[in-house]
């Protein structure tokens, strides 16, 4: 979720701030370094979404890069859930992954 920020905004969210002041947002929950927080409008379920997965307790985060990429896909669709298909792939995609 930071690369797709830092992406957005072309440059690193945290870029020209001291050490301090990074410190201070990366353990606030309230100062998240979401677009919208530098400035850039998105569609709100994306940036509600970039928020969740930039939060400081990991279990408020996407369980993985997979769901994390379909939530973004659905988002930037205007859905509120990933498709039947991409759920079934990520499904599908962690089982062959496994390590027995």
């Amino acid at each position: 979720a930071l690369a797709v920020t830092e992406l957005l905004l072309g440059r690193h969210p945290w870029a020209g701030r001291d050490v301090l002041r990074i410190m201070d947002g990366v353990l606030d929950e309230a100062v998240r370094p979401t677009p919208g927080a530098h400035g850039l409008v998105l569609a709100k379920p994306v940036e509600a979404l970039l928020a969740r997965a930039l939060a400081i307790d990991p279990k408020a985060r996407p369980k993985d890069a997979g769901a994390f990429w379909a939530a973004l896909r659905a988002a930037a669709e205007g859905r509120t859930r990933p498709s039947a298909g991409q759920a079934i792939r990520g499904v599908l995609g962690r089982m062959v992954g496994r390590k027995k």
